[in-house]
């Protein structure tokens, strides 16, 4: 009899998901629980989800030999074995395969953004600032399908990167800022490298807004390389000199909203690469498996 196991675990107490030699993963547990049990058939999983990622509902799917028919007793057992960071949710009977039959996954992506709480700092991304206008709006840019090659972290296995995303968008959750992703299938990293690239862009805009405003701003030492001041004929530019400046290469820059969101759009497209670090783990849930 095939079962599935909904599990929900704190990721930051494992090196990622997927069984690895020499490591504490999420698997070694749930392996070594089961074999405790007698069952010795090897469970898979959904995804997989790297160090420090948690889980609300990960799916695995395990073949259970005959004596095994009571899972009401196999779902208590599996906790007191698995507890304190592993939690199984439910179990129930499926004839599915827990990765290649998933229609949808569904990640959410944590930022707090009120007073700075240690207690937190593994389970959110401390944000102080947000545009939350400008998130959704820039969000939106990766709705439908795409090939997101330029979303996915170096090593990956797969050799097709086209993905559909049905949902992508960021709504408050009292202190809580949340990015929800609803697809197909994602990319090793991609949720965290849409997510980091979303956020980069929202400083771009934000450092444009501050140098714009700021009456007292200063010039840096290329200023006056490029202008080869001569020694005897210098003369301090003026507040409005470099004021101009400032603005002139934020505008070279492309650091206008527009400009922005084109460099995000063209990395899209797979025609320029500029976002290319990941959010931090701490804030990936993996929510839902749809099949």
């Amino acid at each position: 009899m095939r079962v599935f196991l909904y599990i929900s675990y704190d990721g930051s107490k494992f090196f990622g998901f997927q069984q690895q030699p020499n490591k504490n993963a999420v698997m070694d547990r749930v392996i070594f629980a089961l074999k405790e049990l007698g069952i010795t058939s090897k469970p898979i999983g959904s995804s997989r989800t790297d160090k420090g990622v948690h889980a609300l509902n990960q799916t695995v799917h395990v073949d259970l030999p005959p004596f095994w028919e009571d899972l009401d007793k196999l779902h208590n057992t599996l906790n007191c074995l698995l507890h304190p960071y592993i939690h199984v949710r439910k179990i129930s009977v499926s004839n599915l395969h827990a990765r290649f039959d998933a229609k949808k996954r569904l990640y959410r992506y944590i930022c707090y953004t009120g007073e700075y709480n240690p207690l937190l700092s593994d389970y959110a991304l401390f944000l102080p600032r947000f545009d939350l206008a400008f998130i959704n709006e820039t969000l939106s840019l990766f709705l439908g399908r795409h090939d997101f090659g330029f979303f996915k972290k170096t090593g990956s296995e797969t050799k097709d990167d086209i993905r559909t995303l049905y949902k992508a968008d960021a709504y408050m959750h009292k202190n809580f800022l949340v990015f929800r992703f609803l697809g197909d299938g994602f990319l090793r990293s991609q949720v965290r490298m849409m997510t980091q690239a979303i956020l980069s862009a929202q400083e771009e805009i934000f450092g444009l807004k501050s140098s714009k405003t700021d009456t007292n701003m200063q010039i840096d030492d290329s200023f006056f390389l490029q202008a080869r001041i001569d020694k005897n004929t210098y003369k301090k530019p003026d507040s409005q000199t470099i004021r101009n400046s400032v603005c002139e290469r934020i505008y070279k820059n492309g650091c206008d909203k527009d400009a922005v969101c084109e460099k995000l759009q063209a990395q899209i497209d797979k025609k320029r690469k500029t976002f290319t670090l990941p959010a931090p783990a701490c804030g990936l849930y993996l929510g839902r498996v749809y099949y």
